[in-house]
Parts: C-alpha cells; sequence; structure tokens
C-alpha cells in the first residue's frame, strides 16, 4: 500500500512517518521537509533514520514544485496535485486541511484512492459542518485525535517514540527549582495559549517558556527556540512542566511530550481553559493524576509551589506514573495497530 501523506505541521508529520514506516506492506511518501529539505528547510527534529522516499515520486515532485512560482509555498504545491502523480497511491492522509481535498477534488476522484482527513484538534463547529457537507457528495474517512471532539469519527491519537526522551530524574542542579514550558508564539497568541495565566501564577518562581516566536515575552522568562536535543534535556532536568493548553486543541504534543519524559506535570483544568474539546483534565483524572490539575489561577499557583516543595521521592513515583501513562496512551506502538485497522477498512 503506497501512502501520500500531505501534511501541515513538521513535528507531528516527524512522527507519523517513523511510525508509518514500521507498518508491513506500507510505504509511505511525504511531500514535506523529511523528503525535501532544500525546499522547505524547516527540520525541528533530526533527519529520520532509515526513511528513504521512492526516488522517482521525489523526481516527480521537485519537477512539480518548479512548476510553480518561486514565492510559492507548500501549500500552494499541495494544492494543485497532478492526476498522473497521485495514482501512484493507493491511501491520500490529508492533515487538518479540508481545502487539500476539495482543492484536489477531481483528481483525487479520478485516481480512485481512498481519502483520509486527519484532525489536529483545531476545528471548530463550523468547519466540522463544511467537512460533513462535502462528505456528502465526495465520500473520505475522518480522524478525530481526541475523545472530547464531536462526531462519530474514529479516535487515534498523535504518537510518540518513548525511547527518544530522556527521562526525569529530579536532581538537584541549576534547573532544580524551575518551571519551564513550551509553547509557539505565546504571547502573541496570548489568549488561546493562555499567557497572561501562565505568567501571572508563576510570578512567583523562576520559569521559561520555550519555543519558536516567544521574542516578545519578558527576558527573564525566555527560553527561546532550542533545539529538540536541548528541550528533551530541559523535559529532564527542570522541576515541573506548566500545561496552559492551546485553544481549541483537546491536548497538543508539548502534554504528550511531557508525559513521556516524566517532568511532573501542573496541568490547568476545564473551567481555566474554557472550551468543551479540553481534553487534558479527564486524561489526568482517569489515570489518577487529578490532584495536579489546578481549577482557579490560585490552585495554580499552589501547584507551582507544591512541585517545587515535595521530596524527590514523591516526584519520582509522580513520574514513573506518568511515563506509564503516556506509553499506554501515545506510544507508537500503542497508536501503529489502530493505523494498521484503519487502513485495512479502506
Amino acid at each position: 500500500m503506497k501512502i501520500l501523506y500531505l501534511g501541515c505541521h513538521d513535528v507531528l508529520e516527524y512522527d507519523d512517518i517513523r511510525l508509518f514506516m514500521d507498518i508491513p506492506e506500507v510505504e509511505i511518501f511525504s511531500p514535506g521537509p523529511w523528503t525535501c529539505v532544500s525546499k522547505y528547510q524547516t527540520l525541528m527534529r533530526p533527519p529520520i533514520w532509515g526513511y528513504r522516499p521512492d526516488k522517482e515520486l521525489r523526481s516527480l515532485w521537485l519537477m512539480l514544485v518548479r512548476s510553480f512560482p518561486p514565492r510559492s509555498n507548500r501549500l500552494d504545491h499541495m494544492s494543485e496535485l497532478p492526476l498522473s502523480f497521485v495514482k501512484k497511491f493507493d491511501v491520500v492522509i490529508c492533515i487538518n486541511d479540508l481545502d487539500l481535498i476539495t482543492k484536489n477534488e477531481k483528481v483525487l476522484r479520478e485516481a480512485g484512492v481512498a481519502v483520509i482527513l486527519r484532525s489536529i484538534g483545531q476545528w471548530e463547529v463550523g468547519h466540522r459542518i463544511k467537512i460533513k457537507d462535502f462528505q456528502k457528495r465526495f465520500p473520505f474517512t475522518v480522524v478525530n485525535y481526541a475523545n472530547t471532539e464531536p462526531d462519530d469519527y474514529p479516535v487515534i491519537r498523535f504518537g510518540k517514540e518513548p525511547s527518544d526522551f530522556y527521562y526525569w530524574g529530579g536532581y538537584r542542579g541549576t534547573y532544580s527549582q524551575k518551571i519551564m514550558t513550551t509553547a509557539q508564539r505565546m504571547k502573541e497568541r496570548f489568549s488561546p495559549c493562555n499567557y497572561n495565566l501562565f505568567y501571572r501564577t508563576t510570578a512567583p518562581y523562576d520559569r521559561q517558556v520555550f519555543g519558536p516566536g516567544n521574542d516578545d515575552v519578558d527576558s527573564e522568562i525566555r527560553g527561546g527556540l532550542v533545539s529538540w536535543s536541548e528541550i528533551r534535556f530541559y523535559l529532564s532536568k527542570y522541576r515541573a512542566y506548566y500545561y496552559t493548553g492551546t485553544h481549541p486543541a483537546p491536548y497538543t504534543l508539548g502534554f504528550i511530550e511531557a508525559l513521556m519524559a516524566g517532568i511532573p506535570l501542573l496541568v490547568i483544568g476545564k473551567e481555566l481553559f474554557n472550551h468543551p474539546q479540553y481534553e487534558v483534565e479527564d486524561l489526568m483524572v482517569s489515570q489518577g493524576l487529578g490532584h495536579y490539575v489546578g481549577h482557579t489561577p490560585d490552585e495554580m499557583t499552589v501547584l507551582c509551589n507544591q512541585a517545587l516543595t515535595d521530596p524527590r521521592e514523591l516526584l519520582l513515583g509522580r513520574s514513573n506514573r506518568q511515563i506509564e501513562i503516556g506509553k499506554r496512551l501515545f506510544s507508537y506502538d500503542t497508536i501503529r495497530p489502530q493505523w494498521e485497522t484503519l487502513l485495512k477498512t479502506l
């Protein structure tokens, strides 16, 4: 089975390619940065070991890219797929963007490929109505990524490889009294990312924000854009990870990575996130970690203090529990069979 993967999120794409590579009799081609580094130089993760895209497909894709104006981007390229290219695949997976299907409808029909539209938690009600309306004239499969997303679609969560992470140890050192979070453009998107809440409730403590587009946050908390190796190091050394969420996503990659690393999580509750799709509190409560969820700003400040003062042995037990939960819910070994089952139904 040959899969054409049309992605919009480089980090998610990195994990998805690695995950699909280990499914028997599946060959995946993604015209993104992991295939065409020279065209889409945005690698947020290291090169994928063992990923050797089909040379003919890569050549065809690069020919297509050259036919576009110089300032065109990857979305432009993926929105006008040639029939001769699409016919080389059995399945097309579109990540998040319905336009990838609507703009390529004629080609997808003629090619006779199965089509999957995969949620990344960003669809609001109006967008879901458009998806359902379009399904009436062009059948395709929709995959949700959280149980709290509406509609009766299959749910397949994001996948992560547990061995990628340096496990949290809780040792004393430079970072042992610091709280961290990760987000893109956190202050610019202050409401969706709950920046003001984070800034206010962590004010008594040493804290830092990591991620791209955070040059506008106060200098004393600015961690900036760091490499994958650095972020894994910080997840293993900082005292706690403050999860603010990002509207309207039920959970984000930051939550999964904190779980996988075992860094003690401090999570805002539903009242503070204020969106019906939010799933992180449900996950924490159902896995016995509900007492690390704060429902008011004052509670979040107390949780920060608790993480900084609790004995290391207590936090280590909590850390091991998080790692266990992360593996059970999000590991490649958990997610891969779900994709295998879905692909067999197409």
